[in-house]
């Protein structure tokens, strides 16, 4: 049980939490907004949604 002693463990969790959570809500709703504010086809996201993941992956990696 010395893991939840651990700060880290904590700060890591939460960071987790929160980032799924935002994601979670973001992801149904984006379309909608891009169909309703930028009038955008409700299948474009199908081209924004590799771009954006593509890029948090390799965006981490050139981070380091």
């Amino acid at each position: 049980m010395y893991y939840l002693k651990n700060t880290n463990f904590w700060m890591f969790s939460f960071f987790f939490f929160f980032y799924f959570f935002i994601m979670g809500a973001y992801f149904p709703f984006f379309p909608i907004w891009l169909h309703d504010i930028n009038h955008i086809s409700k299948g474009g996201p199908e081209l924004f949604w590799p771009v954006f993941l593509s890029f948090r992956c390799f965006s981490s990696r050139l981070s380091g």
